[in-house]
């Protein structure tokens, strides 16, 4: 459910046609929406006459040619597509590779899909792209990716289709990258403003997308590294989890409990302190009092307590790097 406030996707479809206008010269996807019409309900296969009609070298529904390259496509490409459009028609993945075997472009492969069954698709474009920040180890997969937000934020904000989304979506992001829109527009300045001051399921899923790309490192210092210069403060809390982590390692290898009773009754991990005490011999004095320092300094940022600068951070990161390496692995 949405709070109140929050940003509308269904104000941004509203504005599409308008926004459009400005950047596309009045696009008319519906009208390629009845063109694919015998397409989408399995009456034809796809063939080089749907080709023709997102090309649209007569600009009588947009301006393909401005944004994409239609490879040549010969007809014996057309025939290995024959039956995917029939009902039922196979998933997204199927759909998509196999397009994309003949039209060499996700993008292009992402209009076919979006006219033929505008409840199901959208359009990836790089504005949508970078909005979301969409990512893939593949051309389809990465579409895959896109199609799965597009239906998470459907049912958030009561769509019928993804297209519909999608289209949203395209306005945010023209709006979010256009200065005269954003100063000079009132709506759309009001847009702006409570897209970057309030939470929404957009930037949610953009974090997510960024996040998990730096996740495949799959080790807290680099990850930390990463944040020293953008935010020092979250790379000293995310290099303290890496304290907290070899400590556990090295009392697991040592016989010891990572867990404790609390004061509550409850099991719980135990403190970084505790497991420092039950590791001084493993460990040695120099270590032990280095890592309760490194942990302080970072428990001093994380509260707010002491101001912790850049240079420490990238010091703590090093230092725990050549720790792990010599007592842990």
């Amino acid at each position: 459910m949405l709070e109140s406030g929050a940003l509308q996707l269904r104000q941004l479809r509203d504005l599409f046609p308008r926004i459009s206008e400005l950047a596309l010269g009045k696009p008319n996807l519906e009208k390629i929406e009845e063109e694919f019409k015998p397409l989408s309900r399995g009456e034809e296969e796809f063939s080089h006459k749907h080709v023709e009609i997102l090309k649209d070298e007569e600009h009588r529904y947009w301006s393909f040619l401005s944004w994409w390259r239609m490879p040549t496509i010969k007809q014996e490409e057309i025939n290995n597509l024959k039956g995917l459009f029939k009902i039922p028609r196979p998933g997204v993945e199927m759909s998509a590779r196999c397009l994309f075997t003949v039209l060499k472009n996700i993008e292009i492969v992402s209009c076919v899909l979006r006219f033929t069954d505008p409840i199901s698709y959208g359009i990836l474009s790089p504005p949508v792209e970078n909005l979301l920040n969409v990512r893939g180890s593949t051309p389809w997969e990465k579409y895959i990716n896109y199609v799965e937000a597009l239906r998470k934020l459907r049912i958030e904000h009561g769509f019928a289709r993804n297209a519909d989304v999608d289209m949203a979506l395209w306005t945010l992001a023209h709006i979010l990258n256009s200065a005269e829109l954003r100063n000079s527009d009132r709506e759309c300045k009001e847009i702006v403003d409570n897209y970057y001051k309030k939470p929404n399921l957009i930037k949610r899923i953009a974090a997510k997308n960024s996040l998990e790309q730096f996740l495949d490192e799959k080790d807290y210092l680099n990850i930390a590294d990463m944040f020293v210069e953008s935010d020092h403060a979250i790379a000293a809390f995310i290099a303290g989890r890496e304290i907290e982590r070899n400590l556990r390692k090295l009392c697991m290898r040592q016989g010891y409990r990572t867990k404790e009773v609390g004061p509550d009754g409850f099991e719980r991990n135990k403190t970084v302190s505790t497991m420092l005490n039950e590791l001084e011999n493993t460990l040695g004095r120099d270590d032990k009092r280095q890592l309760k320092a490194w942990y302080r300094r970072r428990s001093d940022i994380v509260h707010d307590r002491k101001q912790v600068t850049v240079k420490e951070v990238e010091a703590i990161i090093v230092g725990l790097r050549e720790f792990r390496d010599r007592k842990v692995r």
